[in-house]
């Protein structure tokens, strides 16, 4: 029993002279276990925040900026110590003042642009990538929240230069194919089905870009 706990203070001293060797090297995060309101991170990881004893990812550069994190604040940990702590749910940002430009989303909708004070669903990923949006900056919010905010018209994507292939549609109901510059419009959804369309490939534009479009 006794050589037991000489054994268990010899290897005290030396969890101790090594956490003493890797602060005065400006290693931290190696030891302590994370507390609640940490930021962590492993040398491969997103960014977490515990909260009730789980890691919940930061799923962004903006909501981590809108939660008023600061970059110094965040610990890195190994990838072990971080994998040991249960995951919880995607932390979502405090978002009250809605600003135009912001990029929102829900729990379980898809992104929305502010724009005069309402949120302008963007109705695709094509449409997303056209827009020059870039998913880091996407405020992950409540659907209190976003549901709090007005809704404003489909968001639509910026079109100059037509393509061959393109499928496109303005505020009404009617889809296109860009075929030799030209819009030839889609009689029906099952000519669009037959004809191996996905409706998420299309994009929606102004009516203004739709009419400077010659019909084919």
């Amino acid at each position: 029993m006794r050589n037991n706990k000489v054994v268990g203070r010899r290897r005290n001293r030396k969890t101790e002279f090594m956490g003493a060797v890797l602060l005065a090297l400006g290693i931290t995060g190696v030891f302590a276990a994370p507390q609640e309101g940490n930021l962590v991170k492993s040398g491969q990881s997103g960014i977490y925040l515990i909260k009730d004893g789980k890691r919940c990812v930061v799923p962004s550069a903006k909501t981590f900026l809108a939660s008023g994190f600061k970059w110094e604040n965040v610990t890195t940990i190994s990838d072990e110590a971080l994998n040991a702590i249960p995951v919880g749910a995607v932390l979502l940002a405090p978002y009250k003042t809605p600003q135009d430009g912001d990029l929102v989303q829900g729990c379980k909708s898809g992104i929305y642009l502010i724009k005069d004070g309402k949120r302008c669903v963007v109705p695709s990923a094509a449409a997303f990538l056209a827009n020059g949006f870039k998913q880091e900056n996407v405020i992950k919010i409540s659907d209190e929240d976003l549901n709090a905010i007005p809704v404003g018209p489909v968001l639509p994507t910026p079109y100059k230069t037509p393509k061959d292939g393109d499928l496109i549609k303005g505020s009404g109901a009617g889809v296109y194919v860009i075929k030799d510059g030209k819009r030839s419009g889609i009689e029906s959804a099952e000519q669009f089905k037959a004809l191996g369309y996905k409706w998420e490939k299309v994009l929606q534009i102004s009516d203004e870009d739709l009419a400077a479009i010659p019909e084919g």
